[in-house]
């Protein structure tokens, strides 16, 4: 009967055991840190039609074609990043992570990589994703921009804008749990065919042009400056962001 007794206790002792060492290894798993990479890129269809445009064509309606925004073909597209940030709640605290990275960023490149930041794992919610944007110490503006488009004429004409303001893209994102064996990354996308939203093709006709070039429009902020106010205003509205976890979007 002791023999018999002696044997229980043992057999419990070394489940309690085993079960403390399953706890702590898996205490041991939520420690640590990872990196989620950051990038900016554009999200365009080089050409596409303003959805203007596209209602007045598909109702076959007779429409002057310089009272309609222009279907830009963008070459180059850059930004200057000063800072991303991550913001999420993370158990009873806050983790708030900024890092500077004053880098110019070809967000039409194959690989539009800003920068990264290491996040501990866990649970996060109620997350929030930053860039500040600024024009750098070296001149390299906020963000410039250089296209084609075809004018009520049926000339291709080129198409420059640069912008020198500052711009705080702070955006809410899908709640995430991080874990330190996974790949994540943070997606800014910018639509460009969202930048000369309200503008038409007669307003770019009639805006700044190069002496030398007469198929040139220039628009910055000492030339074209209304324009460059409204491109100003629908740069603030044309970002969106996501995460990606191994690969698939959250």
């Amino acid at each position: 009967m002791k023999k018999y007794l002696y044997t229980i206790i043992i057999a419990a002792s070394a489940l309690t055991i085993s079960c403390q060492k399953d706890k702590n290894s898996y205490k041991s798993t939520q420690t640590g840190s990872t990196k989620i990479s950051y990038f900016a890129q554009a999200k365009t269809i080089n050409g596409v039609k303003s959805s203007l445009e596209s209602k007045f064509l598909k109702l076959n309606a007779t429409v002057d074609s310089s009272a309609i925004s222009p279907a830009v073909t963008w070459n180059s597209a850059t930004i200057f990043i000063d800072q991303i940030s991550f913001n999420g709640s993370l158990g009873n605290g806050t983790v708030d992570s900024t890092i500077t990275v004053q880098k110019k960023v070809d967000m039409l490149s194959s690989n539009p990589y800003v920068g990264d930041i290491q996040l501990p794992v866990g649970s996060y919610k109620d997350v929030k994703s930053r860039l500040l944007m600024r024009k750098s110490q070296h001149s390299d503006l906020t963000f410039e921009l250089n296209g084609t488009f075809t004018n009520s004429k049926g000339i291709l004409t080129s198409l420059y804008i640069g912008n020198s303001d500052l711009f705080n893209v702070n955006l809410n994102v899908n709640n995430v749990v991080v874990e330190k064996s996974s790949t994540y990354n943070m997606v800014f996308n910018f639509e460009l065919n969202k930048v000369l939203a309200g503008i038409t093709i007669q307003q770019l006709e009639n805006a700044y042009k190069d002496p030398n070039r007469v198929n040139a429009v220039y628009i910055s902020s000492s030339v074209s400056i209304d324009l460059y106010n409204k491109i100003k205003s629908n740069w603030e509205n044309l970002s969106s962001v996501y995460i990606t976890k191994d690969g698939k979007q959250l």
